[in-house]
């Protein structure tokens, strides 16, 4: 991506592409919300501060998939197998991939990207850092 015009390119599909997801699937992401609000107390969005180019931190935006917990060891703590803290409409939103769909709000915003690396949360970037050698080079 250090050619501009290719850097450009990827940018454009990135605007076109999010604008698209968000605008077409509007009503499926007001049904998701609906079927969150009804499950669980809560609220709609889980927000993670997530790691993006250049090491800068962002915040992510997915479809809420726990009971809210006010435990800050649980913001760090990965999801098992029957995991008690996720909904029932959680289960079904993480089997589909479902919970992911705000995310295209962040590649409007150049946050992310449709093609790239996942960024990671915070913690597991750190923990990464340490154990895998060159593991920032994912930043650039």
């Amino acid at each position: 991506m250090d050619n501009l015009f290719n850097a450009g390119l990827k940018r454009a599909f990135d605007i076109l592409f999010s604008l698209i997801v968000l605008v077409l699937l509007s009503p499926v992401y007001l049904i998701i919300a609906a079927l969150i609000y009804v499950d669980s107390p809560g609220p709609l969005l889980y927000k993670p501060v997530r790691i993006g180019e250049g090491g800068k931190k962002f915040t992510c935006y997915k479809f809420r998939t726990m009971h809210e917990n006010e435990s800050p060891e649980n913001n760090t703590k990965s999801t098992t197998v029957n995991d008690k803290r996720i909904t029932k409409i959680g289960a079904i939103l993480r089997k589909h991939n479902l919970d992911e769909l705000p995310q295209f709000l962040n590649v409007f915003m150049n946050q992310m990207s449709v093609v790239g690396p996942r960024p990671h949360r915070t913690f597991l970037n750190k923990d990464m850092q340490q154990k895998v050698q060159g593991y920032m080079i994912r930043h650039y």
